[in-house]
């Protein structure tokens, strides 16, 4: 398994699953996974700015659309896990993003929630 080309310092656990935290500009894989956008609420505790998933990090992070709206709001750091099967880095972003709201997933909240409904 490939993680991002960075020596990982701390992990922080969203929604029961293990991410690593680095920085938007260190060396990333050519490789799938999920990442928060976040900033550090107390020394133990984060707030996710917001949540996506990709089939490729190096790719996503060149010029993520989303990364300064992020760091407007506070995001320092980037949280991924690695994950290479595209359905289940979907579902693992579609519940991360019901159980944290981040504030930059509006749009995909609204969707979701109306999805639940239907059922």
């Amino acid at each position: 398994m490939h993680y991002p080309q960075i020596q990982q310092s701390e992990t922080y656990p969203w929604g029961g699953h293990t991410f690593s935290i680095h920085q938007i500009d260190d060396r990333w894989n050519h490789i799938g996974g999920v990442y928060v956008f976040a900033h550090r609420r107390t020394l133990l505790t984060w707030a996710p700015i917001y949540i996506g998933e990709t089939e490729d990090f190096a790719e996503r992070f060149r010029t993520h659309e989303r990364w300064r709206d992020a760091v407007r709001l506070g995001a320092t750091d980037v949280h991924a896990i690695v994950e290479t099967g595209r359905l289940s880095r979907e579902q693992l972003e579609r519940t991360l993003i019901v159980k944290y709201m981040p504030p930059l997933n509006f749009q995909h909240r609204v969707g979701l929630l109306s999805d639940l409904f239907k059922r």
